[in-house]
């Protein structure tokens, strides 16, 4: 779960984006994971996470055992057990921001939470996710006077 200002919210998804939605110093990297809580009244909070290429993460290699060859709906598999944490960097500063879902409705009022640290995938998972996703990232949005606060932690 995260917690966000004394609210609770749970992990209801992990979903990944190619290229990277956020960027950081201009620059998109190759993937990103968006892990999808949910308080009880209903408000969102995404964890996005960056993904660059470097040493095999065997959480991942585990999520993509069942790996269509194109994007689908999502789908659960028993024989599939992960850690969420497992896909996370162990240094957790964010930058924060509100904003809005990045797949239509693109509903607004979203808690963004997007980890100044990269994880690593290897040159292989990520072409193919890459492969599965065909370029799925929303383009970069302006900030519009958005307040970014960060890095936190």
């Amino acid at each position: 779960s995260l917690i966000e200002s004394g609210v609770e919210y749970k992990l209801i998804q992990v979903h990944f984006h190619a290229p990277s939605e956020h960027v950081y110093g201009s620059k998109h990297e190759p993937l990103e994971a968006h892990f999808v809580h949910v308080a009880l009244d209903g408000t969102l909070a995404v964890l996005g996470v960056f993904i660059v290429e470097g040493k095999e993460t065997p959480a991942l290699k585990a999520l993509m055992t069942h790996l269509p060859e194109t994007e689908v709906a999502p789908m659960t598999y028993s024989d599939v057990k992960i850690n969420p944490s497992d896909l996370l960097p162990k240094n957790m500063a964010m930058y924060r921001y509100m904003g809005s879902l990045t797949t239509p409705p693109c509903t607004e009022g979203v808690n963004w939470h997007v980890l100044k640290a990269t994880v690593t995938a290897s040159k292989d998972q990520i072409k193919r996710l890459e492969g599965v996703l065909h370029d799925n990232a929303r383009p970069a949005q302006a900030t519009k006077g958005r307040l970014i606060v960060g890095p936190t932690n």
